[in-house]
This record gives structure tokens, sequence and C-alpha cells, in this order.
């Protein structure tokens, strides 16, 4: 699945980097994938530790504009899906009644005027359907040890950008989140043009408003993490996925992190990554790096 959000806009760094607990029961398994096969895991967008975080807020779109839209760009399209169905007639079990149902909301003012009320299930639909993965510009903020890597017991993984493997791999890469006091708004057009553009029928419409809303835009509160993240859209659950462009090139470990562990990652990842420790300055409240 392409992106179809463009790179041009995005400025990327040359290292980001992934905070990660050793609190779990997946921290080993989170190391090996990283670092044996570029793979991360991607959350779930209602699954966000902020709840207004890929969390917009929706506003109707008119019964009149719906149906502009269907004659325009779904012509001789039904309004509902037989997953829809199934929600508003739950008693109905026949794949045929279904069928005829289906065939009675054809899009016309009276019948989008019905299925109004489903708008705002359709973006959470679309909540439910994508994933991201997290990442931050800087190895080196306390806060961000302290809120993500087990109050500094956990390691970072730094990964180099590799804008020539985006050139191949282009359905997986790093997109900067945008900070705002505004929380974004989507209509049901939005939704509408997302969910067409997702499968391939909505021409050139781009993603770009509807991916920065649902997964792109945070609270002004959160900027101190300078975070960039990629999205993986109709993926039926959470998971470990390839991300092509980002190369694991060294492991940090959090300045409370355990004596023993960098042996312990040291089995586990490739002899080529360095591992380094987090040392606090005596100075003032910054911290460098060290071997490990």
């Amino acid at each position: 699945m392409s992106n179809n959000v463009t790179q041009s806009t995005n400025n990327f760094p040359e290292f980001l980097y992934r905070y990660r607990s050793n609190s779990t029961r997946y921290a080993c398994q989170d190391l090996k994938q990283a670092i044996g096969s570029r793979m991360a895991y991607f959350s779930s967008l209602p699954g966000q530790n902020d709840p207004f975080d890929c969390n917009p807020s929706f506003k109707t779109s008119s019964a009149q504009e719906i149906v502009d839209y269907f004659k325009k760009h779904r012509p001789g399209k039904l309004i509902v899906e037989e997953e829809t169905v199934s929600k508003l007639f739950p008693r109905v079990s026949s794949p045929g009644e279904r069928r005829r149902i289906r065939k009675a909301y054809r899009p016309n003012l009276v019948n989008i005027e019905r299925v109004m009320h489903t708008g705002e299930a359709l973006l959470q639909e679309q909540r439910r359907k994508a994933h991201i993965c997290c990442f931050s510009e800087s190895w080196d903020n306390p806060l961000m040890w302290s809120h993500y890597s087990n109050s500094h017991r956990g390691y970072c993984i730094k990964y180099r950008v590799r804008e020539d493997l985006m050139q191949r791999f282009d359905d997986r890469f790093p997109l900067k989140v945008k900070y705002s006091s505004k929380r974004p708004k989507l209509t049901m057009i939005d939704l509408l043009k997302f969910a067409d553009a997702v499968k391939g029928k909505a021409g050139n419409y781009s993603q770009n408003e509807v991916l920065n809303a649902l997964a792109y835009q945070k609270p002004d509160e959160w900027e101190y993490e300078k975070e960039w993240r990629v999205h993986s859209l109709s993926e039926p659950r959470p998971g470990y996925k390839a991300i092509s462009a980002l190369e694991p090139v060294e492991v940090i470990l959090g300045a409370n992190s355990d004596n023993r562990i960098p042996e312990i990652i040291r089995r586990r990842v490739d002899e080529r990554i360095p591992i380094s420790k987090v040392n606090l300055s005596s100075q003032n409240y910054s911290i460098c790096l060290k071997p490990a």
C-alpha cells in the first residue's frame, strides 16, 4: 500500500530514535525484531496514551453533499456496506435478506438522512484499521527516557534514516508529527474520500488531510517529543511490520539500566552495532553517552 503522502515536505533528520521499556515481556522480542529484521511494533490508534492523540473530532456533512459525492465518485454504488447492515439490523442473519436491505439504501436524500448517524462510526472504523510506530529526533531528552523507557531503565534504538531506500520501499517511511492547540476536524466527505483513496478509487485525491488528522497531529503540550511516525493502513491488528527505510545502527541503554544488560543485549544484536549507555552530567541537567 503506497503512502500517498508527499515526502518532500519533510526534511528528514539523519537519525531517529525509538525508546523502549525493559519491563515488558516483549522487551527482548522488540530488540531482536528491530536489529535482526528491521521490524518494529505498530500499535493501534485508539491505544495511545493521550485520548486526544489520533482522535479528531467529527463534523457531519450535509445530506446533499453526500448525495453529490456518490453521484460523482460512486455512481451506481449503494450507501451502506454489508457490515453496516449487520450493525443496523443485528437480528437479520440471512445474507439474501441483507442484500435486499442494502439495495433499499440507494444514495438519495431520504436514505442518506437515514444513515447520517453512522458517520462518526465510520471515523472510528478508520481509526481501528490504522496503526502507527513512533520515533523521536532526540535521544538526549531526560523526559523521554522517563516516560517511554521505564524511568531510564530501558533502552533506545538509534536508526539511520535511509532516504535512498524510500525511493524503492515507499510504503512505510517516517513523517513528522504536527503540534497544535486546535483539535483537527473531519467531515463525512473527508472520510468517504479517504476510504476511496485507500481502495484506489478516488483518482488524485490526497490522503494528507485525513492522515494528518488521524495519525500525525498532537496537542502542542507534546512538542518536546520531536516525534516522527510511520503509519500502516487497513491492517487487521497491531503487530510487527518492516520499515525498510530505517536502519538500526546503535543501542543506547538508559542511565538506570542494570549492569548485566549489555551482555544480555549483545547476545541478541549484530556484533557490528555498538552499545552505549547514558551518562549523567555532574555539572548540569544534561546527559551524554559512554561505551557500555
